[in-house]
Parts: structure tokens; C-alpha cells; sequence
């Protein structure tokens, strides 16, 4: 009989207050790898990397030694300080957005560069907002572009309050097994957390086809409006530059062939040609494509309780609590599978409920206690 309930725990913890896991996805060759942007008006910063061959037990996150500089068209030097195995920063926050500039990078071996750019301007952001359906919420960006410029590269930083299915007021000692009350001030802990997540790649959009360079309501991310995201409060730091036309075909290639699936039938991938070359050996290939840049930011926040955003994939009304039943296994056994102790359920002196764990736990979900200093404060 035992047995049977260990099967059964294991079972029902595989599909308890289930959420979406989203997991976060790497000839002989030794080229050099270079990313990052000219940005005036900032700290502007470089990663410089070798590529190995796949059996190489080299280390790729390893930088390369160089001595970096950026040159404006005036002749002017500005010095890159190495600040990281990979890392180097260079202080342009002086630097005018009307120059152009290039990149010129000098290896034990082998000097590359890039020819002088001019800096894309940054587009005006017309609207920042969202949009919703039946079941999912689309945050929707409008772009005004300056000058000529046509394509753009989105970034954004999301960061959201969720809270845990259930507040627990008690907890289980293992070591003593018994279960012990929660202070009140102290169950919280376990009830509030806070995410964020940045997307591995940037949102391309071209309005290349367009008769101008507006951009208007171009969905930017779209979910589920059963994510605990939209539960709280949603927030999003965008991150919006116009971009050259040979770096949006760089990127847009580069997606491209990380999205192959493989088969036989998949698209072979085009070589990405990189505007920084070796001047020393002009056959040797570079990874990456620099631009000069201006961007632009803008914040979007969102209570989504204000406004009904929210729609929970499951209504619980305590489906997933239950009192375990201890003829067969110990307290011990249910929260070595997984389960934790929740409360009495308004039963003073009643039988304490348990729940899976991530369903008492919020950081179990992903999150952490690291509230942001100025995030809205609706609950202690």
C-alpha cells in the first residue's frame, strides 16, 4: 500500500500547480568574436572572445588580450580600459552623436577594424503599450524613425510580481519532523516575489517596405494571459536603436540560422559577413557586426489587477491542498516528495492542509525577494 501512495504522490506532484518552464538555450576555427556598439553619450562596451572547435576543451567564455580604441573622424582616440576576462569598457559620455566613428582592435597577432560610421539615430517612440485578446496580452510598440534610417533592434528587460498559490502559516521541520507556525510578519516570505527575465535575442523590425519610417503597433512580446506575469504589476524597460543596414541583415541572418531546426529540409544558412576586418590577414574571419548607435528608452508598467489582465489557467479553490494521510507514510516522506505544510484552513486546532511545494513557495517559480526600490507598494 505504501508503495502505491509513493506512486501517487510522485504522480500528482508532476501535475500540481504546474507552470511553464522556460528554458534558457552553444573546422578548426579560433576567430575572433566581438560584441558590442559604439555609443556616444555612454560607457560604451565590448566583449572580445576566441571561437573553439566543438572538441576543444578550451574555455569560450575566456577573453581575448587586446588593446581596444575607438577613433572619431577628428582623429581622436578614446581608450578602452579592460575591466573583465572579456569585458572592456570605453568612456565616450563626452563623445558627439554627429561624428562618425570606427573600432580598431590590436591582438598579439593581428590587428582588426572597422571603416568609420556614421551614428544611426535614435528612432522616437510614438507608443509604448499593450493590446489584449481572448488569451494572451501583446505589448505593441510605434516607432518614428529620423533620417533614412529603416530598421531597428529591440531589447527589453521584463520584470513582474507574482505571489504563491497558497500563504503558508506553518512549516515543516525536517530534522525534528514536526510542524511549527510561521510569525505572521515571517509568512510573507514565502507569498512575494518578484522576476526577470531578458530575452536571449533582440526584436528585429524592418520598415524597409514601408513609404515611410514609421513603425506602428508592432507587437514586441506576446504571452499567455494565464502567466503569472500578468498577475501583479508588469513591467517593461525597452531599449529601441535604429540600426544600419548591413547590421540588421548581421542579426537577422544570425536568428535565422540559430533557429534552424536541422532536417534535411531546413534553409542552409548563409555566411554572415562581419563589417570589422583583419587588416593583417584579410582571409581570417571575424564574428560579429558593430555599429555606431544612438538609443532610446522608454519604461512600460502595468497593475494588472486594475484591469482584469489576468486569467489563471486553473481556479484552485484548495483542488490541490489535502491532509496527508500518515498510516502509510511519515510527514517526512510527504515533504521529501515534495509537499509542504500550509495551514489549518480556518479549523483552529484542525488538521494542518499540505500543498506541492512551489505552490506554498513563490521562489520555487523562478523568482526571488529582490523587490525593485521603486516598485509599487500595494502589499507589505
Amino acid at each position: 500500500m505504501k508503495k502505491i501512495l509513493l506512486y501517487i504522490l510522485v504522480l500528482a506532484a508532476a501535475v500540481s500547480c504546474v507552470y511553464p518552464f522556460e528554458a534558457e538555450v552553444g573546422g578548426e576555427s579560433h576567430d575572433l568574436v566581438v560584441e558590442g556598439n559604439i555609443v556616444p553619450g555612454t560607457v560604451a562596451q565590448f566583449y572580445l572572445r576566441y571561437t573553439h572547435p566543438l572538441q576543444s576543451h578550451e574555455n569560450m567564455s575566456e577573453g581575448a588580450d587586446a588593446v581596444l580604441t575607438v577613433r572619431d573622424e577628428n582623429g581622436k582616440v578614446y581608450a578602452a580600459r579592460r575591466v573583465g576576462s572579456a569585458l572592456y569598457e570605453v568612456d565616450m559620455t563626452y563623445a558627439s552623436p554627429d561624428l562618425k566613428y570606427s573600432l580598431n582592435i590590436k591582438t598579439e597577432n593581428n590587428e582588426y577594424a572597422t571603416e568609420l560610421m556614421a551614428v544611426t539615430k535614435a528612432p522616437e517612440i510614438k507608443e509604448l503599450s499593450y493590446q489584449l485578446s481572448e488569451d494572451n496580452v501583446d505589448v505593441v510598440l510605434s516607432l518614428d524613425g529620423k533620417d533614412d534610417n529603416r530598421h531597428y533592434k529591440v531589447s527589453f528587460l521584463e520584470t513582474w510580481e507574482y505571489h504563491s498559490d497558497y500563504l503558508a502559516k506553518t512549516i515543516f521541520d525536517p530534522e525534528a519532523e514536526v510542524i511549527v507556525p510561521l510569525p505572521n510578519d515571517y509568512q510573507y516570505e514565502y507569498y512575494y516575489c518578484w522576476r526577470t527575465r531578458r530575452p536571449n535575442e533582440a526584436v528585429l523590425i524592418s520598415a524597409a517596405e514601408n513609404e515611410s519610417n514609421k513603425v506602428m503597433r508592432h507587437v514586441i512580446m506576446s504571452d499567455s494571459r494565464g502567466s503569472k506575469k500578468f498577475s501583479i504589476v508588469y513591467r517593461m524597460d525597452v531599449s529601441v536603436t535604429a540600426i544600419s543596414d548591413g547590421c540588421y541583415e548581421y542579426l537577422k541572418n544570425l536568428q535565422q540560422s540559430s533557429n534552424v531546426s536541422g532536417d534535411l529540409f531546413s534553409p542552409t544558412p548563409s555566411r554572415m559577413e562581419s563589417n570589422v576586418v583583419c587588416l593583417t590577414d584579410p582571409t581570417k574571419q571575424v564574428v560579429g557586426y558593430v555599429d555606431a548607435i544612438q538609443p532610446t528608452e522608454r519604461r512600460f508598467q502595468l497593475d494588472c489587477r486594475s484591469v482584469s489582465i489576468h486569467k489563471p489557467k486553473l481556479i484552485l479553490d484548495d483542488y490541490y491542498l489535502f491532509v496527508p494521510d500518515t498510516e502509510e507514510l511519515t510527514l517526512l516522506d510527504y515533504y521529501n516528495f515534495g509537499y509542504r505544510p500550509v495551514d489549518d484552513r480556518g479549523q483552529m486546532g484542525g488538521p494542518i492542509y499540505w500543498a506541492q511545494a512551489q505552490c506554498v513557495d513563490c521562489r520555487l517559480e523562478g523568482g526571488n525577494k529582490n523587490k525593485p526600490e521603486d516598485w509599487p507598494t500595494y502589499d507589505e
